[in-house]
Formats: C-alpha cells, structure tokens, sequence
C-alpha cells in the first residue's frame, strides 16, 4: 500500500479478513481523500499517524458491533487529537468501536 502514493480513494471491506490493527502504511497514503475500513476484527487502536492523512474528506471505519463482544474485537482508546489535522474532513462516521472520551476540540 505504501508505494500506491497516488491513491485517492481506499475501501477495505471484508467481515472475515480485514483483521488486526489498523495497517501503519494505511497512514502513509496521504493524498488519500476517501478511507473506508469495515470488518468485523479491527483492534488496536487509531494510530495518531491519522493527521498525516491531511487530504482526507471521508473516513468510515465500521465494525460489526455483535462480535465485539462475542470475538473481542474492537477499536480501544480515544480519538486521536491529531485528527485534528485533517482540515479537509467533512464526513467522520465510526460505528461500532468504544472510544469512550470526549470528541477532541481539534475537530
């Protein structure tokens, strides 16, 4: 993924094998303007590297809420304040994971 620095748009959608943490080279795509992760094992947490990401509009990350308990997957953690740098964002859409906290002021 990280030699595709030309990518705009980036959908990774599969319950059963998108799996694990969320990829570091994910946030080397940075002229990237639409991300959209959905599956039912994402863990870990949203890495800060996020505000790299600076010309993203879109980003979508959606877990299967049932097997959250059941499987014991899940995003974990707050949201970054380094979403912050994404002045471009207009849709933020997150379903599914705990991030308990409060929205960053940065947005």
């Amino acid at each position: 993924l990280s030699r595709m620095t030309n990518l705009r748009q980036l959908y990774l959608y599969h319950p059963m094998y998108l799996t694990g943490t969320i990829p570091s080279s994910i946030y080397n795509l940075t002229n990237l303007l639409s991300l959209t992760l959905s599956s039912d094992f994402l863990s870990g947490t949203i890495g800060t590297e996020i505000g790299n990401m600076r010309s993203l509009t879109s980003l979508n990350i959606a877990i299967n809420a049932a097997n959250v308990d059941a499987l014991g997957a899940n995003l974990v953690g707050t949201l970054p304040t380094e979403i912050g740098r994404l002045i471009y964002l207009e849709r933020l859409m997150i379903m599914g994971a705990f991030l308990p906290g409060t929205i960053p002021v940065e947005l």
